[in-house]
């Protein structure tokens, strides 16, 4: 590591978090340690460090936009010199532990949810009866200007077809509390959706080809609205019918997750104890959870300093 522990959390007064470089990892779970023995092959010096299980957990789940970090009574995973360290310690590792497992359990919940739209026969033929009908009109060699225009009322290739798909995705939406759910082709025109797009040709957007042939979290920050809304982006594949079919994009706000975190953090928390989640892309804290409540779009404990050396640290470890 090229970022050692006493550098990221050394005693400070007034010791906060902060992170701003993207982290593009998809989540993967927490690791109990493996051995510390050192190899005795000549390739020792050559093998990469082993983390800790305090930087394991510091790296929890949240894919590429959000980061954990713990605080409690004015330091940040910082039990050196502290008497009943390790009682602190384990609390600490504890409540990471369950914020990891909160925002995994999230996060795998609605990328199923997307597999179970993605595999249903009715949006499988929407796909391939509106392909078809793209293919017929000619759009690929149209410009985006043309296509905007003929598709203007409805934004979908075949409305006629889909009506009752609109009314399903409309159902999901609302039975999971999301914001939406948006279907289109392997070319980005819009096939279903369960509210209305402003546009069309979603391949113009930069979001469209994120998602492509990938699954991956865009999170997206309106300070001036307190809001915070998450895109989960998942191309839809199948090799035996031709390999890349479309994208599905769910759309939700921050308060599902901080519903789901708050009621997993409910017996950990207490006292001065906090957890914020941190966004990687803006380096704004989007949630802080506190004993009894949660807060979004709080202001960050810890401050710039800090916020530079967790990102030093990310960077170390991705």
């Amino acid at each position: 590591m090229n970022t050692s522990e006493k550098e990221l959390i050394s005693p400070t007064q007034n010791v906060e978090q902060n992170i701003s470089t993207p982290v593009s990892v998809i989540p993967t779970g927490i690791h109990t340690p493996k051995s510390t023995k050192k190899n005795k092959s000549s390739n020792t010096l050559l093998t990469k460090p082993k983390r800790s299980l305090v930087n394991r957990l510091l790296i929890t789940v949240l894919p590429s936009v959000l980061f954990p970090l713990v605080i409690a009574s004015g330091f940040a995973i910082n039990f050196t010199d502290r008497q009943g360290k390790e009682v602190a310690v384990e609390k600490i590792l504890r409540t990471l532990t369950t914020t990891s497992e909160a925002t995994q359990n999230w996060i795998d919940d609605i990328f199923d949810l997307g597999s179970i739209i993605d595999t249903n026969p009715f949006v499988l033929d929407a796909i391939f009866s509106g392909e078809r009908k793209a293919k017929s009109e000619n759009l690929g060699q149209k410009s985006f200007n043309e296509i905007e225009k003929a598709y203007n009322q409805t934004k979908l290739l075949e409305p006629e077809k889909v009506q009752q798909l609109n009314n399903y995705l409309q159902a999901l939406a609302r039975s999971e509390d999301l914001q939406d759910i948006l279907i289109t082709e392997k070319h980005g025109y819009n096939v279903a959706y369960s509210s209305i797009t402003p546009y069309f040709v979603q391949s113009a957007k930069p979001w469209w080809h994120f998602g492509k042939n990938k699954k991956i979290v865009e999170g997206n920050i309106d300070e001036s609205k307190k809001t915070v809304t998450f895109e989960f982006l998942k191309s839809i594949n199948e090799k035996k019918l031709g390999g890349f079919l479309g994208i599905t994009r769910i759309r939700t706000s921050i308060d599902t997750l901080n519903e789901q975190v708050f009621r997993y953090l409910a017996s950990e928390l207490s006292g001065s104890l906090a957890v914020q989640l941190i966004s990687t892309q803006s380096g704004k804290a989007i949630t802080q959870f506190n004993a009894g409540d949660f807060e979004s779009l709080p202001e960050i404990i810890g401050g710039e300093p800090l916020f530079r050396a967790v990102n030093v640290f990310v960077k170390t470890l991705t």
